[in-house]
């Protein structure tokens, strides 16, 4: 068996491939390579090597990869509104919430796939703790098994009151006869 690999990677740029460079020499069976950069495509070519011996054979995988969007909520009149960034090769997005309760939040659901840049939650219900994620999907890339996973998340609680009610009732206490 092999006692190490080597990792090689080239940019695809201006209509072709560039040269291999090697980038890691490893003697795990996995390798994450955070230089690549965001919306460039890659491909990798991993070589067995034994002692003073690289295998004739290799294996090669293209990919792009995605951004990580930048995630906003804020209340609208018919829930939480999460809006993000377009992320360069994205075809669509995952949108997954969590919710605070009794002291801890609870596992992560996804709620939409969409291909627009947002989603109002009209499930959230007023007065609770919400958690969102946006997850960049590029279609080709998970027709093939792979999802790239670049999540940011915001928290928001959803008001208990419409903008109108919280208005009116602060009008209330201001309108109030104190005789």
């Amino acid at each position: 068996g092999a006692t190490s690999y080597r990792v090689y990677r080239r940019l695809y740029s201006s209509g072709k491939w560039g040269s291999w460079s090697k980038i890691k020499t490893t003697t795990a069976v996995s390798y994450t390579d955070e230089a690549a950069k965001a919306g460039k495509n890659y491909q990798y070519m991993v070589k067995a090597v034994k002692g003073d011996s690289t295998s004739y054979y290799k294996a090669t995988a293209t990919i792009t990869r995605l951004g990580v969007p930048k995630v906003k909520a804020s209340n609208a009149t018919k829930g939480i509104k999460v809006s993000w960034g377009k992320v360069t090769g994205a075809t669509s997005y995952r949108v997954y919430r969590r919710l605070y309760s009794s002291g801890k939040w609870g596992s992560w659901s996804r709620i939409k796939s969409t291909s627009s840049t947002s989603y109002t939650d009209t499930a959230a219900k007023p007065g609770v703790m919400y958690t969102y994620g946006v997850i960049p999907v590029h279609a080709e890339l998970l027709n093939n098994g792979i999802l790239l996973e670049g999540v940011q998340a915001v928290q928001i609680a959803r008001s208990r009151h419409s903008a109108g009610g919280l208005w009116d009732s602060l009008r209330s206490l201001f309108d109030r006869d104190d005789d």
